[in-house]
């Protein structure tokens, strides 16, 4: 039985892939899991790979994207961007792009924003 908390982050990422796959993204995988981490939404779009955190909110006020992911997080989506690279040999060509989309369920209907590049591989996240 999901909790309260898993039944939102669910609904999050339905509405996020939908939110997606209307600007042209094309889904490869959802929940993917490799060691200890999990990518919520892998996406190709003209040629990238796109990896997706969702954060699902009950809160007006995102803030950045980025600043709803932690560098320890950001770390552990790479690490799992890695293993999913290495699983699927024909995406070694793409290009990558970590993206966050926030779904605020305080308002009706929620509403979805996509921050795009919100983090990238860097000496910060990455150690």
């Amino acid at each position: 039985m999901l909790t309260d908390k898993q039944k939102l982050g669910k609904n999050g990422e339905l509405l996020a892939l939908q939110f997606l796959e209307k600007k042209g993204f094309k889904k490869i995988l959802q929940n993917y899991r490799f060691g200890k981490g999990e990518i919520d939404i892998i996406c190709e779009y003209e040629n990238d790979i796109i990896i997706v955190e969702v954060k699902s909110v009950r809160i007006d006020g995102f803030g950045s994207g980025e600043e709803r992911i932690t560098p320890k997080k950001q770390k552990m989506i790479i690490e799992t961007t890695y293993g999913f690279l290495s699983e699927n040999e024909k995406y070694s060509d793409f290009g990558v792009r970590f993206d966050v989309v926030v779904v605020n369920f305080k308002k009706y209907p929620a509403e979805v924003v996509h921050y795009e590049s919100a983090f990238w591989q860097n000496e910060n996240n990455y150690q």
